[in-house]
């Protein structure tokens, strides 16, 4: 099927809210893609990914993390990828756009921060526990 809308020029989209599918030609696919980046998105000029990638790892050796080092050398993807939902409730039915890490760097060093920060007591007078959590109160 998905070799079929190709030959087509269509592209397959998952419904945001209604769990259907959305089908669409292949320009009105990158006109949507394209609008959705803008509104979420800024460029930034001049920044290598490869080359923060390779700051991180020096980061984390200097700071003597050296299996998170590894990992994060070991991740193929430099860069966050975006992929998109189809927002049928809305009139013109835009894109939602999606960030995804998986597979890279960024992830490993996100899981790192979390495991950790995680053990932090936090004394916040704002802080609302989520249900279920066995928080001292």
């Amino acid at each position: 099927m998905v070799t079929s809308l190709r030959e087509a020029g269509l592209k397959l989209l998952l419904s945001d809210k209604e769990g259907g599918f959305v089908v669409l030609p292949r320009s009105l696919y990158k006109e949507k893609a394209a609008a959705a980046i803008l509104e979420n998105f800024n460029e930034v000029k001049g920044v290598v990914p490869a080359k923060v990638k390779t700051r991180a790892v020096q980061l984390c050796e200097k700071a003597g993390l050296a299996k998170l080092a590894k990992s994060v050398k070991a991740c193929k993807e430099t860069c966050l990828s975006a992929f998109f939902s189809a927002k049928t409730h809305k009139e013109l039915c835009p894109f939602r756009t999606i960030v995804s890490e998986r597979g890279t760097w960024q992830r490993e060093v996100g899981v790192f921060l979390q495991r950790f920060l995680g053990l932090l007591d936090v004394d916040d007078p704002y802080l609302i526990r989520a249900p279920g959590s066995h928080a001292a109160a």
